[in-house]
Order: structure tokens, then sequence, then C-alpha cells
């Protein structure tokens, strides 16, 4: 226990859910206290759900408001978004996080919860550290490719300068 669990994640966690019910603006306070980006704004144009081997699969595709007007983001996920995409070229890929939340609240939507027409936003958080070594990358690696997501991992800081 005192190895595999993400030290402190749990605090982060409080952390967090304290923001979301106190902040005025609770994108950008998870923001600030993750070091994540905002990915996407926008409605659901298509949701597909699934299960397949006991999995939940969703793949979603979001027409762009505001900033992100004349874009389109989708994302695949297999229980958790596994990789997005804006445009059609690499957005986040897991190990990051990537989460779609209410815009309003900045609460968490399952992926299997999405449905057409909805209002999201998409955030992108950093991955614990422990996941981007190359042992945890190589372990990410292996659950991409069975999800038949072939690209390799770009941190997602790298991938918001571009």
């Amino acid at each position: 226990m005192k190895t595999s669990p993400i030290q402190l994640s749990l605090s982060k966690c409080m952390r967090i859910g304290a923001l979301l019910r106190k902040t005025v603006d609770p994108i950008k306070a998870v923001l600030k206290e993750t070091g994540g980006f905002k990915l996407f704004e926008g409605f659901v144009d298509y949701a597909e759900c699934e299960t397949e081997a006991g999995f939940t699969v969703v793949n979603v595709k979001l027409r762009g408001k505001h900033k992100c007007a004349d874009s389109i983001l989708e994302f695949k996920a297999k229980n958790e978004v596994l990789v997005a995409y804006r445009d059609e070229k690499l957005a986040a890929i897991a190990p990051d996080i990537i989460t779609p939340v209410n815009p309003e609240t900045g609460k968490c939507i399952t992926a299997e919860k999405i449905e057409k027409g909805s209002k999201l936003a998409v955030l992108g958080l950093p991955a614990p550290q422990k996941w981007r070594t190359s042992k945890g990358l190589g372990l990410w690696k292996d659950v991409l490719q069975r999800s038949k997501i072939l690209e390799d991992y770009v941190a997602i800081e790298r991938l918001a300068l571009i």
C-alpha cells in the first residue's frame, strides 16, 4: 500500500471538491490547482455508448463554441477517456487525465452519461509523475493498444503548445 497508490491524491481530490463548491469560476480554479488545460468547450453532436467484454466503450463528438467555434473535438473512452482529438489532431492521451465536465459547475460527467445536445467542457490534467515513467507508460501503452489507440504518448503540456 505504501508504494502502489498515488501519494496525496485523496488530499488533492478533497481540495478540488472544496474549490467546486466555493469558487465563482470552478473550471479556472481546478485548472490552477492541477496545472491542467481547458481542451475544449462545446455541444455534443454525437454520443455512442456500448458495452464490450464488460467495458463501457464511448465515442463522442463535440461541436465547439466560444473560443472553440469552428472546431470539433472527438474522444474515445473505455471506462475512462483515453484519447481526445481536436480537428483530427491529438489533443490529449492517457495517462494524462481527460475529463468532460459541466461548463458551469466544473463537475465531472462520466462518459457513459453524455448525451447528444449536452454542453460540455473537456479538461486535460497532467498525469501523476508515476504514470509518466517508462514503466507507467508501458502499462498505459498496452491499455491503449488493446483499445485500438496507436498514438504514442505526448505530454499534455507539449500538446497544449501546438
